[in-house]
């Protein structure tokens, strides 16, 4: 097969894939305004286990990759930035010089840390400065310091993102 239409196809699977995005973000949007009618809170980790083992069972557990595992993190916490930047968790921020300083307490697994740093980017918030270090039991410690406007939402929509996906989570 020719590469120019292998490329082709590629390109009509990502037009699909966006499709599906767009979707699948709609109704998310949905789901958020019932969360919010009913005073739910955004973040279902029971849920997040659900799609997983879903997905499992489509494909047999043997198929999922890390990467897979990754993508669909990704995904799921980029919805969750969506729902908090409408209704963000309030947090005592400890400084207001501009921006705020994270220690996290993550599993030491491949990607965790760029499914840790995925909601920063997708909201442009500044890092100044970023540092990880493995800890017994397999876990990882992540300092973080950010810089934004720590009143605008799209900022408390990510410390609460991050506050969800991390084991454990400080601000400094």
């Amino acid at each position: 097969m020719e590469l120019k239409l292998l490329r082709e196809q590629i390109d009509q699977v990502d037009h699909e894939i966006l499709l599906h995005i767009l979707r699948r973000r709609e109704l998310i949007r949905q789901v958020a305004q019932y969360k919010t009618e009913h005073h739910l809170p955004v973040f279902a980790p029971d849920r997040e286990q659900q799609i997983l083992s879903h997905i499992g069972e489509q494909l047999g557990q043997d198929r999922i990759t890390p990467a897979l595992k990754l993508i669909y993190g990704i995904l799921m916490d980029l919805n969750k930035l969506y729902e908090y930047q409408s209704h963000p968790k309030e947090f005592e921020i400890p400084t207001t010089l501009g921006g705020a300083s994270v220690r996290a307490i993550l599993p030491d697994q491949p990607g965790a840390l760029t499914r840790y740093l995925s909601p920063l980017a997708a909201a442009d918030i500044s890092i100044t400065g970023i540092h990880s270090q493995a800890m017994p039991g397999g876990k990882m410690a992540v300092d973080i310091d950010l810089v934004g406007e720590i009143r605008n939402p799209d900022f408390m929509a990510v410390l609460s993102v991050l506050s969800d996906t991390a084991e454990q989570f400080t601000l400094l």
